[in-house]
């Protein structure tokens, strides 16, 4: 199970070099690794990109309540969330991207909504 409360007893002053995740991880590994990146540190600014994919349902949840608890703490919050249920667990705005020529790609049931 994916847990960052470890992060919590580091030593304020604690620099880290995170190797990047090599070839043999598995896509749910390396965003687990991605996600701990992310919430090391508290952030002001947290800009996520379909954070819970690859995630099974535990984990999944763990990462909704840390976005949540970053937003309890004053972090703002931009994200891509595909997946409705997240989408609406930690979004309190919803803007729609408009049929922009780059988006012209995508299937005309792909919703295009930012989640803030």
């Amino acid at each position: 199970m994916f847990q960052c409360t470890w992060a919590k007893e580091l030593p304020k002053n604690a620099t880290f070099i995170f190797l990047a995740p090599n070839a043999s991880c598995t896509a749910s590994e390396q965003q687990r690794v991605n996600i701990a990146r992310g919430f090391i540190v508290d952030y002001p600014i947290l800009l996520l990109d379909e954070p819970t994919a690859s995630l099974d349902a535990v984990n999944r949840a763990t990462v909704i309540d840390l976005i949540n608890e970053a937003k309890a703490r004053g972090s703002a919050v931009v994200g891509i969330f595909h997946d409705e249920e997240v989408r609406n667990a930690v979004a309190d705005r919803l803007f729609e991207v408009g049929n922009a020529s780059t988006s012209d790609a995508l299937p005309q049931w792909a919703e295009r909504k930012v989640a803030v």
